[in-house]
């Protein structure tokens, strides 16, 4: 940037300032995924026990999310977040893991907040495993495509947050050609 190079990010926002950005808006995102899981849980008979399942510590990714879910759930005095565990790179199995020994340290879980959907086919899997499909209300996000679906058609997850992928690539050239 410095030299005359303009430079745009995609996808995955940093926390440095360039020409341009194209991609989700990750802290609103979280926020949105945040204020589902308040709903369902805030006042339900299930105490509002949250897990927060992130992806790797120095994704700005991660951390944007993780920003937003902070933004509701900070100020929110009936949600506990039980725990905040990375999954390495988004891995599913370790999703799955982290899931399985939080609903044994805490059965009385109300909601899990993912990062990426993906990854939450593991959660989903955990939650399964220990019949809780009808107390533990998950939340992803991601692309919108096939796994989303599938997911939702198949009540992997029951709040979805979807971008617009394809539109990425749309407003990536509209910036260039600008």
């Amino acid at each position: 940037e410095d030299a005359g190079i303009h430079v745009i990010q995609l996808n995955m926002k940093t926390n440095i300032l360039t020409t341009g950005f194209v991609g989700a808006d990750v802290v609103d995102i979280g926020e949105t995924q945040a204020r589902a899981v308040v709903a369902k849980c805030a006042n339900s008979a299930v105490p509002g026990k949250v897990l927060i399942l992130a992806g790797p510590p120095t994704s700005p990714f991660s951390a944007y999310m993780l920003k937003g879910y902070e933004n509701i759930l900070d100020d929110n005095g009936e949600m506990t977040v039980v725990g905040v565990q990375s999954t390495g790179a988004y891995e599913s199995a370790k999703a799955k893991s982290i899931t399985q020994v939080v609903l044994q340290q805490h059965p009385d879980l109300c909601g899990i907040l993912g990062v990426w959907d993906n990854t939450d086919i593991g959660t989903a899997a955990a939650i399964s495993e220990a019949d809780k499909n009808d107390q533990v209300f998950v939340s992803s996000s991601g692309g919108g495509g096939e796994l989303a679906c599938k997911g939702i058609r198949e009540g992997l997850w029951q709040h979805y947050v979807s971008y617009d992928v394809p539109g990425q690539s749309r407003d990536l050239n509209a910036l260039i050609s600008a």
